[in-house]
């Protein structure tokens, strides 16, 4: 049997266990909302009304626009230097989106809880909802496994704090202050 170069290259990028396969796709915060928005869960509402939702937007201010000339930034919603800590999953490669992820959600459930096609279906949360009621460190355990994760100061350090780096480059935002993170997580709290 022959293969063509291009689907032997191909077979080898699928092939279980080569990494490729392994990498989940961001779906977006449709996904998430389709049960997170449901009572009596508000964690999607939360979401929807934080700085995190409106990170993208805030990139097409005026002042957005102030603050990124000195770094040589003419338009903060098309430049890596923004893009890395204003939306999730900036710099991916194309195949990682989910035809239903945008850059323009700003900062959604994926930029902490991890890329969600593995986990973000009815019978693999609702096992890990019940988990962590009952046995939290199985829960966790069991979330892992499916690529879902629970950041913590090293999450938000990320972005708040070093800055990210994309394309090669370490970016930090000029308007962004130490993160205090005892003040900080209340108000993005959105568990319960």
């Amino acid at each position: 049997m022959y293969l063509s170069p291009f689907a032997l290259a191909l077979l080898l990028l699928l092939w279980p266990g080569s990494g490729f396969a392994a990498l989940p796709k961001y779906m977006g915060v449709a996904r998430c909302q389709t049960c997170h928005e449901v009572p009596p869960s508000v964690v999607f509402g939360r979401w929807a009304e934080s700085s995190h939702a409106k990170a993208y937007k805030t990139l097409g201010t005026d002042k957005a626009k102030t603050l990124a000339q000195p770094l040589g930034v003419k338009d903060p919603q098309n430049s890596p230097a923004c893009l890395v800590c204003h939306t999730t999953a900036y710099g991916e490669k194309p195949w990682r989106y989910s035809p239903s992820f945008t850059l323009e959600e700003g900062v959604g459930c994926e930029a902490c809880h991890g890329a969600g096609q593995k986990y973000a279906r009815f019978e693999v949360m609702s096992k890990v909802a019940m988990l962590r009621q009952r046995k939290p460190e199985q829960g966790a355990k069991f979330a892992a496994e499916f690529g879902l994760h629970y950041r913590g100061r090293e999450g938000c350090a990320s972005c708040h704090g070093q800055g990210r780096s994309a394309e090669g480059k370490n970016y930090r935002c000029p308007a962004e202050k130490p993160l205090d993170l005892e003040v900080a997580l209340p108000l993005i709290r959105h568990w319960r």
